[in-house]
This record gives C-alpha cells, structure tokens and sequence, in this order.
C-alpha cells in the first residue's frame, strides 16, 4: 500500500506545503503566482462577492488572495495574519473576521 503524506506549515507570515509519498522524501508544492512559481506563499484570504450576485462568492489565498483585493478593494474582504486572531471567540474578533466569516450576502465593506 502506498501512501501520501501531507504536511502544512501555517504561518502567521507565510503557508508551505510539503508532500511525502511512502518511499521518498517530503518536496515542497509548488504554486504558479502572477510573477513566479512560488513554495511559500502569504498567509493570507480574500473574499469577493459581486453586488450584483452576492452567492457568486470567491475565496482566494497567498498572492491570488492579494491580487483580488488590489483589483477591487471596495468589493472585497481581505484577511491578513488572520493566524494571530482566528482561534479567539467570534465576540472578540475583529469586525472584518467575523464579517467575512458570517453567512451575509453582502460583502461591501459598507454591510
């Protein structure tokens, strides 16, 4: 039987994934970004929902995550070192965590 093995490293700065099969050594995943493949990317989570179709929602992470929010930053939630808060109470979140995480279909900053 052959198996994978997958390990994450979260960050609070950047995220790594590593895969290991049964018979080798871990390689670290590599991700096509907008400049260059990268192994280490942001820690960080967008989401996006169109006014006009709030349950088109997209979610991005790393640099996808970044390059949503340069392109429209009024229609889009942005999440970074979210690491440092995300274990705490909803109470004691951050109003753009607990937003972002609600089940609104409004996604302006403005909602």
């Amino acid at each position: 039987m052959t198996g994978l093995s997958l390990g994450v490293d979260f960050g609070t700065t950047n995220t790594v994934v590593a895969l290991a099969g049964a018979d080798g050594p871990a390689q670290l995943v590599t991700f096509p970004a907008p400049e260059r493949d990268v192994f280490a990317f942001r820690s960080a989570i967008s989401f996006h929902a169109p006014p006009e179709r709030p349950s088109d929602r997209t979610v991005e992470a790393g640099p996808w995550a970044i390059e949503a929010y340069v392109e429209d930053p009024l229609e889009t939630r942005f999440i970074q070192s979210f690491k440092s808060f995300a274990p705490r109470p909803a109470s004691a979140r951050p109003r753009s965590w607990a937003s972002a995480t609600s089940s609104r279909t409004c996604w302006r900053p403005s909602c």
